[in-house]
């Protein structure tokens, strides 16, 4: 998994503050299963503006408040596993598990669904205390996830930090 504080640029242009990339490689080290997590949103502290850099934690701090703007697949999933016909992720949190995508298909019917986009719930969410957003991966009954042999995808995060907001 790879994390990147958006430039200045990125900001502005559309709108997200932190991109996560999840590869194959991360269903793998899920091992056996038909189903997986992983906790995607760091915390910011001590990133560089721009940078790509291994997630060292992954704990949001409390008072924060985040939102995904939308996924994006950017290589088709694909598995050595031909039985796996359907896969999807969900991304939610401890309240809620699809609190910020429903759902969606990383593959169906055996094939790759490539550079699809799916659009976040579009709320913002605070945390109270400190927590994390998770991608749920789920595929066929009875298969594993661990048999991912390629794919790609990114999460684009709008995070706000709620402590450092001006009083008046």
């Amino acid at each position: 998994m790879k994390y990147r504080i958006a430039t200045n640029t990125d900001k502005t242009r559309f709108g997200f503050d932190v991109a996560v990339t999840v590869d194959y490689t991360d269903l793998v080290a899920l091992g056996a299963g038909n189903t997986g997590s992983i906790n995607i949103i760091p915390n910011e502290t001590g990133a560089v503006n721009g940078a790509t850099t291994p997630v060292t934690t992954n704990q949001l701090a409390s008072g924060q408040r985040v939102k995904l703007e939308w996924a994006v697949i950017t290589t088709p999933f694909t598995f050595s596993d031909a039985g796996i016909v359907s896969s999807a992720v969900v991304v939610g949190d401890a309240g809620s598990s699809n609190r910020y995508l429903a759902s969606l298909e990383t593959s169906t019917n055996g094939g790759a669904v490539a550079n699809y986009i799916s659009i976040g719930t579009g709320t913002m969410y605070p945390f109270n205390a400190a927590g994390y957003v998770i991608a749920a991966f789920t595929g066929t009954a009875a298969k594993n996830l661990n048999t991912a042999t390629a794919g790609s995808m990114t999460f684009y995060f709008k995070v706000e930090d709620l402590t450092q907001v001006p009083t008046p």
